[in-house]
C-alpha cells in the first residue's frame, strides 16, 4: 500500500467547522461533548512580518505549591525598605535638631519645647520603624525558605 502525499491542510471558517461537526451526529445533539477544530492556514505575503522565535531546552524545571496565605506575604513584597528609608531619615533628623540644640541658644521656651518634642517623637518613631524594618525583612525570606523546604532532596 503506497503512502499517499500529505495533504494540505483545508482553509474553513468556525462556522463550517462546527456546521459540519454537528451534521455528522444529528441524533445526538449538544448533550454530547464535540470537538471542533479551527484552523486558518495562509501563505505569507510579500510585506508580512516574519518573526523568529528560538527556545531553549530547559534541563529541568521545579514548580513549588503555595498555599493562599504565603501567596498574600509574597505579593505584598518587602516593606523593609520603606520602613528603613524613613527610620533612616528621622534619625538624622533628630541628630541634626540635637546639634542645632547644642550649638545655638534658644531663648523663648516654646522654640526649645519644639525642638525637644521633634527629636523626642523622631527617635521613638525611628526605633520603632527599625524594629517593623527588622521583622519584616524576616517574614519574607521566611516564606521563601518554607517554600523552598518544600521540595525533597535530589535523589529520594
Amino acid at each position: 500500500m503506497a503512502r499517499s502525499r500529505a495533504r494540505e491542510p483545508q482553509k474553513a471558517t468556525l462556522d463550517e467547522s462546527l456546521e459540519s461537526a454537528l451534521s455528522q451526529r444529528p441524533e445526538q445533539g449538544f448533550d454530547t461533548p464535540t470537538l471542533v477544530v479551527y484552523r486558518e492556514v495562509r501563505k505569507p505575503l510579500p510585506g508580512d512580518f516574519t518573526l523568529e522565535i528560538r527556545r531553549a531546552r530547559l534541563d529541568s524545571l521545579v514548580v513549588y505549591d503555595v498555599t493562599e496565605s504565603e501567596l498574600g506575604t509574597l505579593e505584598l513584597g518587602s516593606p523593609d525598605s520603606i520602613f528603613l528609608n524613613f527610620a533612616v531619615f528621622l534619625l538624622s533628623s533628630a541628630i541634626a535638631f540635637i546639634i542645632a540644640l547644642l550649638t545655638t541658644e534658644v531663648r523663648s521656651p516654646y522654640v526649645f519645647l519644639v525642638f525637644v518634642t521633634f527629636i523626642f517623637v523622631a527617635l521613638v518613631a525611628s526605633g520603632v520603624l527599625l524594629c517593623l524594618w527588622r521583622t519584616s525583612r524576616r517574614s519574607v525570606s521566611t516564606c521563601a525558605r518554607i517554600i523552598r523546604g518544600r521540595l525533597p532532596p535530589e535523589g529520594t
